[in-house]
């Protein structure tokens, strides 16, 4: 019986493991998706106030 706690420890052990790994490399991928939907707000915002200087009368 001692044995097969063992498995169960060591198999939970890696479970946990893997599921970290995997939540860090979705907070990896969610940090970069923000950076990049950031900098395309930016983007349109610079553009945006181009636009707006170059309407502007002299």
């Amino acid at each position: 019986m001692g044995q097969q706690q063992l498995l169960l420890l060591a198999l939970s052990a890696v479970i946990v493991g893997l599921s970290v790994v995997a939540g860090i490399e979705a907070f990896g991928e969610g940090q970069r998706q923000a950076t990049q939907d950031a900098l395309a707000q930016r983007s349109v915002s610079i553009g945006t106030d181009i636009v707006v200087a170059h309407k502007k009368p002299w």
